[in-house]
């Protein structure tokens, strides 16, 4: 897993976080920003590596053609944001047609809130085996290259599922992206079992998935509309009706 070393912390609470303080446009879909320092003090006990915000696998969306969405990132926020004490898992469904903006919302709200966030990291749940693969990404940043190759799949994500379960490590979030197959794999095997963490998951089917419901309807508003047809047509004063 390639990273990108960041000089300098900042602390909130009792956590230490990578000081992404870049303006949102440096902040690159698909690269991986880890916390240089932290990943050096891996091999003590009492620390927790943090890995920021992970979007290598994801598809890769320019910001400028996300456009509005507001209300939707707000209730996204509310329900995800992680507080001073862990008490509960924090469960967001995304649920829409193809094609509606899921993806694209759900890598919005992560690269508008990263900073909130100890680690980030978004997973293909097309499939089963995308799934696993996803979990395999995690563990290679976790675990020694002889423990890689001698763990099966299934322990690997385990190893993972212990790792975001450790009481010391809340400050997470894991985007379930494109869960759609729900009759191949349930979901809920590749959560982990925490009273603590934040998880999106996106599906066209979203009434059979457990956590807070968010439909994602089409854009209605003019202004928007327009803005997104200028973005994607690079048509000057498109916005304007023109």
């Amino acid at each position: 897993m390639a990273a990108h070393p960041i000089s300098s912390t900042m602390h909130m609470g009792s956590h230490q976080y990578a000081s992404l303080y870049a303006h949102n446009s440096n902040v690159i879909q698909g690269n991986v920003y880890i916390d240089s320092q932290a990943e050096s003090q891996a091999q003590k006990a009492d620390t927790i590596v943090q890995y920021g915000l992970c979007l290598t696998s994801a598809p890769v969306i320019s910001p400028e053609y996300f456009v509005g969405r507001d209300a939707e990132l707000a209730q996204m926020k509310h329900i995800l944001q992680p507080g001073e004490t862990a008490t509960e898992q924090r469960r967001l469904v995304l649920g829409g047609m193809g094609g509606i903006g899921k993806t694209q919302l759900a890598i919005a709200y992560a690269r508008r809130h990263y900073a909130s966030y100890a680690s980030v990291f978004w997973l293909n749940a097309t499939t089963d085996l995308s799934l696993r693969g996803s979990f395999g990404m995690i563990a290679q940043g976790l675990l020694k290259a002889e423990e890689l190759e001698n763990l099966e799949t299934k322990q690997l994500v385990l190893r993972v599922h212990q790792w975001l379960a450790n009481r010391r490590n809340t400050l997470w979030l894991l985007i379930f992206d494109n869960y759609d197959d729900q009759n191949q794999f349930k979901i809920d095997e590749y959560i982990p079992h925490a009273a603590h963490g934040s998880v999106i998951i996106t599906s066209r089917l979203p009434a059979q998935v457990t956590g807070q419901q968010l439909r994602v309807q089409p854009i209605r508003d003019l202004k928007d509309g327009l803005a997104i047809l200028q973005s994607r047509s690079e048509r000057s004063g498109a916005a304007d009706g023109r």
